[in-house]
């Protein structure tokens, strides 16, 4: 027989429950946005699951590349970082206004556009070929 312990709420309980409300009204959006590739876009990634990037701030967001778009409800995409890991094949670094970032390669996503939110700017064009034939060498 198993016994059943309620323990209280984790943090990770109480971000789950934020994220699915947050989720719920994203869903019901009908706004289009119009992605194309290279561009970079705030994103509600959400709160995830193990070692999932998870978003950050009111809005569970995290800055994504976008790879293609499949139509204008879809886009393939992969999460950004301003940590930076140096020698860690799944991390691509790049400099974009002085800026050190890095691209997630392991964190790619197909997403909704309904999780953009806001344009950040464009991608850098030899890093973004670079990124691609990356990913291309992972599959």
């Amino acid at each position: 027989m198993y016994k059943v312990v309620l323990n209280k709420m984790s943090r990770d309980d109480i971000n789950f429950d934020k994220w699915c409300s947050i989720k719920k009204n994203i869903h019901k959006r009908r706004r289009t946005v119009y992605a194309r590739k290279k561009e970079i876009w705030w994103c509600a990634l959400g709160h995830n699951i193990g070692f999932e990037q998870n978003g950050k701030n009111q809005y569970y967001e995290r800055p994504v590349l976008v790879l293609r778009r499949f139509s204008k409800d879809l886009v393939l995409a992969v999460a950004l970082s301003s940590v930076t890991k140096k020698r860690n094949k799944y991390y691509h670094q790049y400099t974009l206004d002085g800026n050190r970032y890095a691209v997630i390669l392991s964190q790619l996503k197909v997403l909704s556009t309904k999780r953009l939110l806001r344009k950040q700017g464009i991608f850098p064009g030899n890093d973004f070929r670079e990124v691609q034939g990356k990913i291309k060498n992972f599959c």
